[in-house]
């Protein structure tokens, strides 16, 4: 079975070579997205750091009595947008958060492309931040991916 730090270590990887995220990042931020594999919070992301993907575990359940084992991976996809807003018909559009929600949806389909065929998307919770750390803009993800119990196998691991 699968280790929580082994999917993410192979989700990271993924995304942070994947050629259609790194021609978005470098049109639309001149700059490749900066991947990580969990981070320090305390330091908070720079202007510079943007785009940025950040994976990390949240939790992890299995037991006897359970069918699957599930791994529920936390993923931020950020961007920094302080550029001025697009003004169209009366409407102005500030591009972080859409930006933010390209980001998270190339990811998407990074780590459905990814996944080993015996782990499987059960949810993905999208919460946005779009005003609270303007123009820090974030599309941050609880992803939960399960996993049948094989015969034999730790039901703890």
């Amino acid at each position: 079975m699968a280790s929580i730090n082994t999917i993410i270590s192979g989700l990271t990887e993924a995304v942070a070579n994947d050629a259609t995220i790194t021609a978005w990042a470098t049109a639309a931020y001149t700059r490749d997205a900066l991947v990580l594999e969990n981070c320090d919070f305390r330091n908070d992301p720079k202007a510079a750091d943007c785009p940025l993907v950040i994976f990390f575990p949240v939790l992890k359940q299995g037991g006897l009595v359970s069918s699957a084992k599930s791994h529920i991976i936390g993923v931020s996809c950020a961007v920094f947008d302080s550029a001025k807003p697009e003004s169209a018909g009366g409407v102005v559009r500030f591009t972080g958060g859409r930006n933010a929600e390209i980001l998270r949806g190339y990811v998407v389909t990074v780590i459905k492309n990814t996944l080993a065929d015996d782990l499987h998307i059960e949810s993905i919770v999208t919460e946005y931040n779009t005003i609270e750390q303007f123009p820090f803009v974030s599309a941050n993800m609880e992803i939960t991916i399960t996993q049948e119990k094989l015969i034999g196998a730790d039901p703890y691991e």
